[in-house]
């Protein structure tokens, strides 16, 4: 299940994707990797759009949040929301 629409205006449908898994420690879309979507498997997890205003939300585990192609995320765990919170932000040149 994916938020197609990649934003707080949740979108869903079922897509099929190769799934890889990235380090907890420093991983991100910007590894030179075309990321194409994030999850959790293991519990809830928290987006933030930074520049699609700013609003936090929470997503259940398995549900894929896609991140499109300018833009990059950044996740780590956010010890106030008790979950992973990955900051999805834009990046003017993606994969230099």
């Amino acid at each position: 299940m994916w938020n197609w629409g990649s934003g707080p205006d949740k979108e869903w449908k079922y897509a099929s994707c190769k799934q890889s898994s990235l380090k907890a420690s420093g991983g991100h879309s910007k590894n030179k990797k075309d990321t194409d979507a994030l999850t959790f498997n293991s519990g809830s997890y928290w987006v933030h759009f930074q520049d699609r205003g700013g609003k936090k939300f929470e997503l259940k585990k398995g549900v894929w949040t896609k991140i499109r192609d300018t833009e990059v995320a950044s996740c780590s765990w956010s010890q106030s929301l008790k979950a992973p919170l990955c900051t999805i932000f834009f990046d003017p040149s993606p994969f230099d």
